[in-house]
């Protein structure tokens, strides 16, 4: 699996999730904070963090908080 097919699936995934549009505005900010970055890390970072957050609120919410 290429680099591509790996963060088009990732995508996916978080359109489907509903964070995909933190995801990019993420991608945005990290572009100007690491500009030596390549655009896949730069993607597996803002992928990485926004899923992060939204296991964090499945997981309140399946607490019931």
């Amino acid at each position: 699996m290429t680099n591509e097919d790996r963060l088009e699936g990732r995508l996916f995934d978080a359109y489907d999730r509903g964070y995909y549009d933190d995801v990019m505005e993420l991608i945005h900010k990290y572009k100007i904070q690491y500009p030596k970055k390549t655009h896949y890390d730069l993607y597996d970072m803002a992928l990485n963090e926004c899923k992060e957050n939204w296991l964090l609120v499945l997981d309140k919410l399946d607490r019931g908080e």
